[in-house]
C-alpha cells in the first residue's frame, strides 16, 4: 500500500513502526493501522479548515453587496442643493464662504438611480418662470468602504467626491478633485455640497 505522507511528524511514526514491529507482524499492522487513521483524520481536518474559509470569504462578500445595496438605495431619487461650502485645507472644519440656492436655483436637481445612471439639472429664468437650463447625464461608480463617488458626466471628466454624509433625508458630498486655494494660506481647500429633500 502506498501512503503518502503529510508531515515529516506523521512520516518519523511510520518509520519507527516499521522498524522496530516487524515481529510480532501484528504490531506492525496495529501501528500501520494508526497511522492511517491519523493521517485522513489530518486530511478531513484540511478540507474542514478550507471550507470553514471559503463560507467566510462568501459570507464577507454577501455582506458588502448587502451594504452596497442599501447605501445605493438610500441615494437613490431627487436631491435639491441646500448649501455649498467652501472649506479651509488648513483644518477641514473652517467655512471659508457658505452659498446657499435663490431664484430658479433652488429648482436644480441632482438624480441618483441604483443603475448607477445619474443626471444633474439646472435652471434658469425670471422670477417664477423658472426653465430648464442644462441637463447632465451619465453614470457613477461608489465604494462603500472608502465612501468615494465618481460621476461622469457625457462629454465631460469625471470628477471624484467623498459622501460624508448619507441618510434618507441628507447627503453631504466633499469635493476630491479639482479643489484649489481659496484663502491665500497656499493649502488647497476643498468644496462641500450638501443636498437636502
Amino acid at each position: 500500500m502506498n501512503v503518502q505522507h503529510p508531515t515529516p511528524c506523521f512520516h518519523l511514526i511510520y518509520l519507527f513502526c516499521k522498524h522496530s514491529f516487524k515481529k510480532p507482524k501484528f504490531h506492525y499492522i496495529y501501528f500501520k493501522f494508526i497511522y492511517i487513521l491519523a493521517y485522513s483524520k489530518f486530511v478531513k481536518m484540511k478540507k474542514t479548515l478550507l471550507l470553514f474559509a471559503f463560507s467566510a470569504l462568501a459570507l464577507t462578500s454577501c455582506e458588502d453587496d448587502d451594504i452596497q445595496a442599501y447605501e445605493m438605495d438610500m441615494m437613490k431619487g431627487d436631491w435639491k442643493i441646500s448649501k455649498k461650502e467652501v472649506i479651509s485645507g488648513k483644518d477641514d472644519k473652517t467655512a471659508i464662504n457658505t452659498e446657499v440656492p435663490t431664484g430658479c436655483s433652488v429648482k436644480d436637481n441632482l438624480e441618483f438611480r441604483t443603475d448607477y445612471y445619474t443626471s444633474f439639472t439646472t435652471y434658469g429664468g425670471t422670477g417664477t418662470n423658472c426653465q430648464v437650463a442644462t441637463k447632465l447625464e451619465g453614470n457613477y461608480t461608489y465604494n462603500t468602504e472608502t465612501k468615494d463617488l465618481v460621476v461622469t458626466y457625457k462629454n465631460n471628466s469625471p470628477v471624484s467626491y467623498r459622501i460624508v454624509v448619507l441618510t434618507s433625508s441628507e447627503m453631504r458630498i466633499k469635493q476630491m478633485s479639482g479643489n484649489i486655494d481659496q484663502n491665500g494660506d497656499t493649502i488647497v481647500d476643498a468644496e462641500y455640497i450638501t443636498y437636502k429633500r
